[in-house]
């Protein structure tokens, strides 16, 4: 029985996201924007947050770690984290405005979050260089496990 809670607190992480993005993509700046899909939004993401570190711990505590987990917890952290910046980047997050005057005014567009593309493009670049990384050292027959510091760049 306790080889399965670990796994089923990974995958519950996977619902969880999907509940955040739902909350996000309806959350529009100067819109329908209402501060509950927000809050609630970042509540949830608490919640991956610690189900992340709790799947973890269970694992090795009961002594059940495995190729699912091993597998499956970075791939929802990767969904959770990258899916928040490509949202934070989107379009239910910017501010339209207009600066200059006159015949030399233009638009420009801002996000609340700070969050630019570029940055998504980064992350994401990183992302995939970490799983060609861990692809060829455990091809490699070595482990690829998870450390503190990825966990506290989950969070950050």
């Amino acid at each position: 029985m306790f080889r399965h809670v670990p796994n089923l607190i990974t995958a519950s992480r996977l619902v969880l996201a999907a509940a955040f993005f739902v909350l996000l993509s309806y959350y529009q700046y100067e819109g329908r924007g209402d501060p509950l899909l927000l809050t609630s939004a970042c509540v949830i993401y608490i919640a991956a947050l610690l189900s992340d570190f709790l799947d973890g711990h269970l694992a090795r505590k009961w002594h059940v770690e495995g190729a699912f987990g091993r597998v499956v917890d970075p791939f929802a952290d990767k969904i959770l984290v990258l899916g928040s910046f490509i949202f934070f980047a989107g379009k239910n997050f910017i501010i339209p405005a207009t600066e200059g005057f006159g015949i030399h005014s233009h638009m420009v567009v801002r996000t609340i979050t700070g969050v630019a593309p570029w940055m998504v493009i980064v992350l994401l670049a990183r992302e995939l260089l970490v799983t060609s990384l861990r692809g060829i050292i455990e091809s490699g027959g070595q482990n690829f496990g998870a450390v503190w510091a990825g966990k506290f760049k989950m969070g950050s």
